[in-house]
């Protein structure tokens, strides 16, 4: 009986189907509560990152008129940690 070489696992996650996450929005929304404080890190954090876009889920309308308010110093503070944001979009969380 032959014996099939073995394949390097990155050829094998290539023919898998699964859904890639973005890795910038991971790093992102690792790095949040850092970023915006432990408070407005409970009631928010980042659902999406498109096109310089960043879509905060927000659950509180306080936090979200806090972060409607810090939106250009938030946008600079994520390009000093190397994300391109033009824009943060709130949307309310469902609780």
């Amino acid at each position: 009986m032959r014996r099939i070489a073995p394949r390097h696992l990155s050829r094998i996650m290539a023919t898998l189907s699964l859904p890639q996450a973005d890795p910038s929005l991971s790093v992102l929304s690792f790095a949040w509560r850092d970023l915006v404080g432990t408070f407005i890190a409970t009631h928010s954090q980042p659902c999406s990152f498109d096109d310089g876009v960043l879509t905060l889920s927000c659950s509180d309308p306080a936090i979200a008129s806090e972060l409607c308010l810090r939106e250009r110093e938030l946008c600079d503070a994520l390009s000093q940690r190397g994300f391109r944001v033009a824009a943060i979009r709130l949307r309310s969380a469902r609780t």
